[in-house]
């Protein structure tokens, strides 16, 4: 979900750093490791400020717990152990696993037409499935964007008036299945679809399938904008900088939509939901297998989305993610299958990144995984184009390139792809062995680096 305009602005007064109370963790907090997490939230763990909450998941449990800032500024409120926050886009893997059980369950089926379970929509969305909206491939376009083109963002829109405002448009962003779309509409009207399905709103669905039997007891669907949170004074309020130097209130009061959106949960509870990923004790073996199936187009491409998770790569470990960013919170769950390894950055301020803080972490509690699988990258490399060579090292499970400037360290952005310095590099092979790399940089493309 996309950031918006933010809304009022509170003072600023306070801040705290809270470690889980677990003698295993006690015994960490002074180890190398957790001191350069530490650092890393540095800029998080300042008086008067958003911050965020950090859970390092290891084997189904913590090995490092964190809580930098403060969760409401207007109350003075810090960020502690059983902090609830707005989960934005992440949201989307809990309704796509709500569909998920749903079809297994018999309720509906992934092939099912949507205008099965909602007939209101035009004749345009003819022949768009259920999988079409887990995938983002069904070419409808984002209500979220739509409501922000309209100036009606911030008024009250139930789901009726959503599936209106779709409804409307003339036609689709593209041929279903034609190409992979980021789409919140999709996700929205999947809450609709699970709602008539399976007789049980989202919310209510959700907690009896999912967050009841895991012991996910501060985990809901906010799908009622005149029902009061029943986290109470434990909900983060979400914020955006001013350019006074202070911060104000990105949340919509009265914004109710969920599916694509709208859960709200701890860093204690994501731990169990990471859980079930390896011992399935909600869905079974199946689910775990429909959850992780990503996508196709219609020409065979694969995608790398499945059921509201990235299943991608990282410095070349497996690696199952997804990020949200929405009024005012930044939130992202990255999980490492092979290594039995999760990280969980929860912030209620619209400029954080949690992904890179996430990624940074794992690179320091993974860097010898990383190192092996990032091995065969290290080596010289000549452009005969630019009459230059270039040495790409490894150390500590992180890839430098070594130019006139010194070391530029490079950032995963996929399978033997990385970022650096707003160029990107891909690494090339013939048979698994790395032959060169690509370089893509401002305007020019495709600089060929041999290796030597």
């Amino acid at each position: 979900m996309a950031s918006v305009r933010f809304l009022s602005g509170p003072t600023t007064l306070a801040f705290s750093i809270v470690v889980a109370a677990s003698s295993t963790l006690q015994a960490q907090q002074g180890d190398p490791v957790t001191r350069a997490v530490d650092s890393l939230f540095t800029g998080w763990a300042k008086p008067g400020a958003p911050g965020c909450g950090l859970g390092v998941i290891r084997d189904g449990k913590f090995v490092y717990r964190a809580d930098y800032g403060t969760a409401d500024l207007a109350r003075n409120i810090p960020i502690g152990t059983r902090t609830t926050y707005y989960m934005a886009s992440v949201s989307k893997q809990f309704a796509a696993a709500a569909v998920a059980l749903a079809s297994l369950q018999g309720h509906l089926s992934l092939d099912d037409e949507v205008r099965k379970y909602i007939p209101e929509l035009p004749a345009y969305a003819a022949g768009i499935t259920v999988r079409h909206l887990v995938h983002h491939t069904s070419g409808l376009r984002d209500y979220l964007g739509l409501l922000g083109l309209a100036g009606r963002l911030d008024a009250v829109h139930d789901d009726a008036a959503v599936i209106r405002l779709i409804s409307q448009q003339r036609a689709l962003n593209f041929p279903m299945g034609t190409r992979y779309s980021y789409s919140n509409s999709g996700y929205m009207l999947l809450s609709v679809v699970v709602k008539r399905a399976t007789g049980r709103s989202l919310r209510d669905f959700a907690q009896q399938e999912m967050f009841g039997p895991l012991g996910m007891h501060d985990t809901y669907f906010y799908d009622d904008h005149t029902a009061s949170h029943p986290a109470g004074d434990r909900r983060t309020i979400g914020y955006q900088p001013t350019r006074g130097g202070g911060f104000e209130s990105g949340v919509l009061p009265n914004f109710e939509q969920v599916g694509d959106g709208g859960l709200f949960s701890t860093v204690e509870d994501v731990l169990r939901w990471d859980q079930n990923f390896y011992d399935a004790k909600v869905g079974g073996a199946r689910f775990l297998d429909l959850i992780h199936t990503t996508g196709r187009l219609a020409d065979g491409t694969a995608l790398e989305y499945a059921f509201g998770l990235q299943v991608t790569n990282y410095g070349g470990l497996r690696l199952v993610t997804h990020g949200g960013s929405f009024m005012g919170y930044r939130t992202v769950i990255h999980r490492f299958p092979e290594q039995r390894f999760s990280v969980v950055v929860l912030c209620n301020l619209g400029t954080a990144s949690p992904e890179q803080l996430a990624s940074a972490v794992a690179d320091l509690y993974l860097a010898d995984a990383l190192q092996r699988a990032q091995q065969d990258l290290a080596g010289e490399y000549r452009s005969g184009e630019l009459d230059v060579t270039r040495r790409i090292t490894i150390k500590e499970g992180r890839l430098f390139a070594h130019d006139a400037s010194g070391e530029v360290p490079l950032r995963s952005q996929g399978k033997d792809v990385y970022g650096m310095r707003g160029a990107t590099v891909r690494f090339t092979r013939e048979n698994g062995r790395v032959t060169g790399f690509d370089l893509d940089q401002g305007l020019m493309r495709g600089f060929r680096f041999d290796r030597q």
